[in-house]
């Protein structure tokens, strides 16, 4: 595989694994969803075989900082999706920082990418398609602030909570 990340197929297994163990111990987990900003005008501008680079270089630094519990995939192009077990969206935001740091200060390359977080239970649970749908939705508000200024912005969203934290890095 090209990001030795899990695929789609397997992401939606274990998303509806993960959905139904938190719901029934009544933990919160975090689906985080990371788009690469602009992907298909930078594919335009640097060509496929760059965009494949990047992809595998964003999954590498993805892999050395996510927890060994959670569970990497790449989705489409440009897009990333990793459930988080056993994490509120504070926690997901402290370790989507860290992805950010190490990829800004690794030789990975130019293309700079947006975070969306949707927690999950414990207080509400969203069915694993509603939480994709969900995290897709924040990543791209999130996105959205790179269109004016080019850079990495997390957006999280906490069922119970409802609060947001655009952030520039």
């Amino acid at each position: 595989p090209l990001t030795h990340l899990y695929n789609q197929k397997a992401l939606e297994d274990h998303l509806k694994l993960e959905a139904a163990r938190a719901e029934r111990r009544n933990e919160a987990f975090c689906l985080v969803a990371l788009h690469i900003n602009q992907f298909a005008d930078w594919l335009g501008a640097n060509g496929e075989k760059a965009g494949r680079d990047l992809q595998v270089k964003i999954a590498k630094v993805a892999l050395e900082t996510f927890r060994e519990t959670d569970i990497p995939s790449r989705f489409g192009e440009g897009s990333f999706l990793i459930i988080m077990p056993k994490s509120t969206a504070a926690q997901a935001a402290d370790v989507c920082r860290r992805l950010i740091k190490t990829y800004r200060t690794s030789p990975v390359g130019d293309g700079n990418f947006s975070v969306g977080i949707a927690q999950n239970g414990p207080d509400s649970f969203k069915n694993p398609e509603q939480l994709m749908t969900h995290a897709a939705a924040l990543a791209g508000e999130a996105e959205s602030h790179a269109v004016d200024q080019p850079g990495f912005y997390i957006r999280r969203s906490v069922e119970s909570v409802a609060s947001a934290l655009p952030s520039l890095f």
